[in-house]
């Protein structure tokens, strides 16, 4: 799962880079993911060269098969997407074209998108609880 765990972790720096803005939320959420996966020196290098949003999301798919996996990848590109304070067009085609790759319902994506609304509320409200 490892080199799921890359390809994926290139797929959210692609999303975080699709629209041409790299803010310091995405930075800050993409710095942890990349730093709780584990990853060795080399793995950590691949993503990092990852720059653009060019992707295979079929060869992305394929790498991350099981559904709820599917369903955990979605929802981290929709937070990334939520990162720079909303979706602009580009990040919502990208969104939709992972969604029509990794061939999730309604109500897995439903589920990640709330989820990921969450996760973005208190990430971003973080010194502040009532925001929350």
């Amino acid at each position: 799962m490892k080199e799921g765990k890359v390809e994926l972790l290139k797929m959210l720096l692609g999303m975080a880079f699709v629209d041409g803005e790299f803010s310091d939320n995405e930075a800050r959420l993409v710095e942890f993911l990349i730093d709780s996966y584990g990853l060795t020196p080399e793995q950590e290098a691949e993503v990092r060269e990852q720059k653009s949003a060019r992707l295979d999301l079929d060869d992305l798919a394929e790498k991350i098969s099981g559904p709820e996996e599917r369903r955990q990848a979605y929802e981290s590109a929709y937070l990334v997407a939520l990162m720079d304070g909303g979706q602009d067009p580009e990040e919502s085609e990208m969104l939709e074209r992972l969604r029509d790759a990794f061939d999730l319902d309604d109500s897995a994506t439903a589920d990640a998108e709330e989820r990921a609304q969450v996760i973005y509320d208190r990430f971003v409200h973080k010194d502040d609880p009532e925001e929350v």
